[in-house]
Order: C-alpha cells, then structure tokens, then sequence
C-alpha cells in the first residue's frame, strides 16, 4: 500500500487521504484531506465569512406543509439556499397568472423578441418593434392596456415603466408625504446647482418675467430664441463677476 507523508501535519497516510491536482509530479496535494479543511474553515472565519448551515427540511409559505429542500428551487442569496415557496406552488401561481387576460399573447411577443431575429452571435438583442399591448403593474399585479404605463427615458431604447400610472402616482404623493424635508432639501439643492451652472432651466427661468417700462412682461418658454438665452446668460455671469470683485475689494 502507498503511503505519502503530509507536510503540514507531519503524519504518514495512505494516497486516498490526499487530493488529487495537476501541479505535482505525484498528482497529490501536498497537505491531506483534514488539515486542507481546517485551513480553510480557518480562512474563512478570518475573512469574516458565515458558513450556511444544512437545512434538509423547510416549510413552505403558501401551502404550510413541511417537505424535502429538493422540493424547492435553489437561490443563492436566500440564507438556507431555497426559495420560500415549493416548486408545486411556483408551477400552480404561474399557471394562474398565465390565465389572466393578455398575459399568453405578451408571453409569445416577449419569446419572439428574444429569439426571434437574433442569431447566436447576439442572443440579448430584442426587436422592440413587435407590438405589445398588455403589460401587468408589478405594483397592483393587474394586467392593463400598455397605455397605462409611462415610458422610462432613463432607460434603453425607451422601455415602459414597471408601475402603472396610477400606482406610480400613488407611490410618488406617498413618498412626498412622508419625506417632505428630504424632498424640499433636495430641491434647494437642485435650484442651487441650475443657478451655479447657469443651464437652460435656471436662464429661461429669469427671462420668463421681465420688467419693461415698470411693466412686467410674460414670456412663454418656447417663445425664448437661443440668442437671447445666451445673451441673458452672459449678463447675468458678467454681473456675478462684478459683484465678487466688489466684495473681494
């Protein structure tokens, strides 16, 4: 029987007691099996990593009954590993919501914009040109015309908003409700950075009303030209200069 010598703990062990690796001339790891895994468990603590603990058995939440972890779906940022509901209950939830009005004929658009038209080359390309007509609100979890939902701008190639308008604007006057000093700090700070920069929004701003003959005057914003814009920009810059000047002296 073939024995080989651990380097870490000093005993003499059979093959089987080692793993196997490419980087020596044996094939052998050069520490046996037991302190390879103290070495670790001691790393692992000193990083500060929590070692999941095996579960074997979990409840799931919608149907209550106790069953086998390979009866749930596996998630990797849940702390046992599985998802909460079992994989009968996902399978009937998804075969509820997929008998609900419009959500089959948005099923087959979104698998045709996938696929369809793309190659194996670029498989994440999706033709936004198909027609979709229903979407469903993630908020109220009701499937409505795609009129109902505004369009994201801050995101690629103009998708629709997760929301529907209704719940959006519910989300919105209960967000300002309940946080209006970081609303209002957040708008001070926002006019101060457009008077700062001098943008369009600040200088259109001061134009919108101005004094002629001791008479205030109306403007509308698409009335503006740009050459006045850049004029009053100018002068409110050349005043600002002036006045630190002054102050500087």
């Amino acid at each position: 029987m073939k024995t080989k010598v651990c380097t870490k703990c000093g005993r003499e062990l059979p093959l089987s007691e080692f793993h196997k690796t490419k980087t020596t001339k044996d094939g052998l790891k050069i520490y046996c099996k037991i302190c390879r895994k103290t070495m670790a468990t001691k790393n692992i603590k000193h990083c500060g990593i929590k070692i999941r603990s095996k579960v074997y058995f979990k409840t799931c939440s919608k149907c209550g009954k106790l069953k086998h972890v390979d009866e749930f779906a596996r998630c990797s940022y849940v702390k046992s590993g599985h998802i909460s509901v079992c994989k009968s209950c996902d399978q009937e939830r998804g075969r509820e919501y997929y008998k609900l009005p419009g959500v089959k004929e948005r099923h087959k658009i979104t698998l045709q914009a996938w696929r369809g038209r793309t190659g194996k080359t670029n498989i994440c390309k999706v033709n936004f040109d198909l027609p979709i007509k229903f979407k469903c609100c993630s908020k109220c979890g009701v499937v409505k015309n795609i009129s109902n939902f505004a369009i994201r701008n801050d995101r690629k190639r103009g998708l629709y908003c997760s929301y529907c308008k209704e719940c959006a604007g519910e989300y919105t006057r209960n967000y300002i409700k309940n946080n209006k000093e970081l609303v209002r700090s957040k708008e001070r700070i926002k006019r101060k950075d457009e008077a700062d920069s001098l943008n369009n929004i600040y200088v259109r701003g001061q134009i919108r009303r101005l004094k002629i003959k001791n008479e205030t005057v109306y403007f509308e914003i698409e009335e503006i030209p740009m050459e006045l814009l850049e004029l009053k920009r100018t002068i409110i810059f050349i005043r600002r200069e002036l006045y630190d000047r002054k102050v500087n002296v």
